[in-house]
């Protein structure tokens, strides 16, 4: 059986090149990544990377299952969204100065919305306290 964390390793590692970047972006050693590729190839008649090279290179096969990872993980996250929209909605607070609230906040605020619709926005409006001693 294969698990979604080794098509995840797998992706990263075809994406960004090395197991060592991989690695890094995942916030994982590097023998995690091995091992989880390791356990992901037992799976199949042939390796899915081809090792003869510093970089690593995906095979033929490895190009398919490459593709098959990416579908997987990007469904992986629609169902994410699905679950969190049903459950309790996204809350982001933001307490901004009453000059940032007049030139920046607008813009930020929309761009919030555009990325994550059914976010809940509570922006805070007020002076910084002690910012006004005489």
């Amino acid at each position: 059986m294969f698990t979604l964390k080794q098509l995840e390793a797998l992706y990263w590692v075809a994406t960004l090149g090395t197991f060592e970047s991989a690695a890094s972006y995942l916030n994982l050693t590097q023998s995690t990544i091995s091992k989880r590729i390791a356990e992901l190839e037992a799976g199949f008649a042939s390796p899915l990377f081809d090792r003869t090279l510093r970089q690593s290179v995906l095979t033929p096969q490895g190009n398919d299952v490459r593709d098959i990872a990416e579908q997987m993980l990007r469904l992986h996250d629609r169902l994410k969204l699905t679950a969190r929209s049903i459950s309790t909605p996204l809350k982001f607070r933001l307490g901004v100065s009453d000059l940032v609230a007049i030139s920046l906040l607008p813009e930020l605020l929309a761009t919030i919305v555009e990325r994550y619709p059914g976010i809940t926005l509570e922006p805070e409006i007020d002076l910084t306290k002690g910012c006004w001693n005489a």
